[in-house]
């Protein structure tokens, strides 16, 4: 029986995140992890500078 192949809109769609790989301890991870979701949330002053910036 024929497997059919690429069928269009098929699979989960791409959210546009890069995969990156490091290396860290326990308490490094944490500190990674709290930061990623503080990144995420919108909530670190540094970003809140950058949405000011307007790009010329």
């Amino acid at each position: 029986m024929p497997r059919g192949g690429f069928r269009e809109g098929a699979g989960r769609p791409k959210s546009g995140r890069k995969v990156h790989t490091i290396r860290a301890t326990d308490d490094e991870w944490k500190l990674i992890k709290a930061y990623a979701e503080q990144v995420k949330l919108g909530k670190l002053p540094e970003l809140l500078k950058a949405k000011e910036v307007k790009l010329v």
